[in-house]
């Protein structure tokens, strides 16, 4: 009887041993599994990568619903070979269709099918589907690249409508806002980012410019000493305090900023077009029109600082030349007007490599090179085939010092156009 009694005993005991340990290696997978989705939230692939590795050693029974969020996070690391394998080994564990459905069709889309696959992902999107985030966290790069930016915007203020605190989203919106030229959701845009991200300094650099434009300097100037106390006195830090200083009737300050600026960088674009605003503001349009000359050098499309050597030649009485600055200040306003057209005709969801080279081509003449590469080279995933586009490539590479790259798409605009002859 005492035997019977001991056995049973010690058998209670080891059970309870087996579950408390089964219960605290439980409780520690689903530690590092939240822990892996936290980080998925954050961008943080490599963190994630490891959580679910540590997942993966005790879940041995969830191990379908642990490969999937692997599959995930190869996906969004731009591992996307991994990505496909995992998903497979999720279908040889019986995952169910609907899931392993949707993380093929994002694959897809990153894999350059999205034509193919984007009208079951944006039907999900408007559904309200448990996975819009991960849906719109894919197609919104996507669109950002290719230009389709009204489209981009739509998905980013569905994003931020889930996840109002998510900084990626807001990053995103200010670039395509930013590209948009639509000022009053950018400033938005940045000031979210701020928000979120305090020590974000790039982005509390813009917002504090975007301040000076909007609520004025007293409030800017803040923002520019925050970034000065972490980055030190920088170009773009002392010509934005300088700005705020001169519009705060500082000037003398202001000018001691620019003259510590421009006796480094005395080519430097916005040193010098701040360095004319003041000069016109307090001194003489004389002085003021030297100032603006050698802006006008460095920034020839700059439409304010083309504008202020317009004033100062108006205010001198140099008529002609102030006639000539004038024509082209209307040539600069007719191709801002034209961008914003085209721009509006590219948010349509159909294929417009024509459009997209147009842009670029206005984009050049303006300048704007990086902006012009971006606009040429989305045309081009329109239509690998466009001559216009590859010949506009061609003079854009040979203005910016790469003639490897500005040969090789003459040539391909060339062998284009005899075959199409």
């Amino acid at each position: 009887m005492k035997r019977t009694r001991f056995r049973r005993v010690t058998l209670l005991l080891l059970l309870l041993l087996v579950g408390g340990a089964y219960g605290g290696a439980h409780l520690w997978a689903l530690g590092h599994y939240r822990m892996a989705r936290e980080a998925l939230a954050r961008w943080d692939f490599d963190s994630a990568a490891q959580q679910l590795g540590r997942c993966s050693r005790v879940w041995w029974f969830r191990t379908g619903e642990v490969r999937l969020l692997q599959a995930r996070t190869a996906r969004l690391a731009g591992n996307n070979d991994q990505a496909a394998e995992l998903l497979r080994e999720c279908r040889e564990l019986g995952m169910p269709d609907e899931s392993l459905e949707l993380e093929h069709y994002l694959l897809r889309a990153l894999q350059g099918e999205l034509a193919s696959v984007e009208r079951a992902l944006i039907s999900r999107v408007l559904e309200g589907h448990s996975e819009t985030v991960a849906i719109l966290e894919v197609l919104t790069p996507i669109y950002l690249k290719t230009y389709r930016l009204q489209t981009a915007r739509e998905c980013l203020n569905r994003w931020c409508a889930w996840e109002p605190n998510r900084l990626q989203a807001w990053i995103l919106s200010a670039q395509v806002n930013e590209r948009l030229r639509a000022k009053d959701d950018t400033f938005t845009s940045y000031r979210r980012v701020v928000e979120l991200d305090p020590d974000n300094l790039p982005a509390r650099l813009t917002f504090a410019g975007l301040l000076c434009e909007r609520q004025g300097p007293r409030e800017a100037l803040a923002h520019f000493e925050y970034v000065r106390s972490r980055r030190g006195d920088t170009t773009e830090v002392l010509v934005g305090l300088a700005r705020c200083q001169r519009l705060l009737n500082e000037t003398g300050q202001a000018r001691q900023l620019l003259e510590r600026v421009l006796a480094d960088h005395p080519q430097n674009g916005a040193a010098l077009a701040e360095r004319s605003r003041l000069a016109l503001a307090s001194e003489s349009a004389a002085e003021a029109e030297k100032w603006f000359r050698r802006a006008v050098k460095i920034m020839p499309f700059e439409k304010d600082v083309v504008y202020g050597l317009y004033q100062c030649l108006e205010q001198l009485g140099k008529g002609q030349e102030a006639e000539e600055v004038l024509t082209r200040l209307k040539r600069i306003d007719a191709d801002l007007e034209r961008l914003a057209d085209l721009t509006a005709q590219i948010a349509h969801p159909r294929r417009s490599p024509a459009l997209r080279c147009e842009t670029g081509l206005i984009l050049m003449r303006n300048g704007r090179e990086a902006e012009a590469l971006r606009w040429l080279e989305s045309a081009l995933l329109e239509d690998p085939e466009h001559a216009g586009t590859h010949q506009a490539l061609g003079e854009s590479y040979e203005r910016i010092g790469n003639p490897e790259r500005a040969v090789q798409h003459r040539q391909w605009a060339l062998a284009v156009g005899r075959e199409m002859r």
